[in-house]
């Protein structure tokens, strides 16, 4: 579990509702297992239910940014979350520059290693520019994904240092 979010049902009340996250199979038996059940926060008895559907601002998962669903990405190409390459993410050991290598480079630069799984690379990440693949969440958009406003911000001022620059 990483940062649960306190709602304060209102000013005046004495309760509030938690939310958070459970890492959990795609079926979500850790989860149904846990509904229903009751756990002691501090001297709290607290009965544990499942959220309303609320998943969020979308994440493409074609371009990697924030806002919008596939279905209605207009990217020229698909994006690759970890090197920001014009591949998918499978893709990425076979094609991606980083992970080929290059004997034309002075001095060369030898593939990796068939033996090593994932690219040992810096990534970066398409929203921030931080050193983390655009899928990870590590990133901040990641953690402001319910807050539409201020994905749509952080996007204008991006927009506004490339105009800038």
């Amino acid at each position: 579990m990483r940062n649960p979010r306190i709602n304060h049902n209102s000013a005046s009340s004495t309760t509030a509702t938690i939310y958070c996250n459970l890492w959990d199979s795609q079926t979500g038996a850790r989860a149904k297992a846990l509904i229903g059940r009751t756990i002691m926060i501090g001297r709290s008895l607290c009965m544990i239910r499942e959220a309303n559907k609320h998943r969020g601002v979308p994440v493409c998962q074609r371009c990697w940014r924030w806002g919008h669903p596939s279905m209605a990405c207009r990217a020229i190409s698909i994006v690759c979350p970890h090197c920001n390459g014009p591949h998918k993410a499978e893709e990425h050991r076979k094609v991606a520059s980083c992970c080929k290598g290059n004997a034309n480079a002075n001095p060369p630069i030898p593939p990796t290693p068939q033996s090593v799984t994932k690219c040992p690379h810096k990534a970066h990440c398409i929203n921030c520019g931080g050193s983390h693949a655009a899928s990870s969440c590590k990133c901040k958009f990641w953690d402001h994904r319910f807050d539409q406003q201020w994905i749509n911000a952080k996007y204008a001022e991006v927009r506004q240092q490339r105009l800038d620059s």
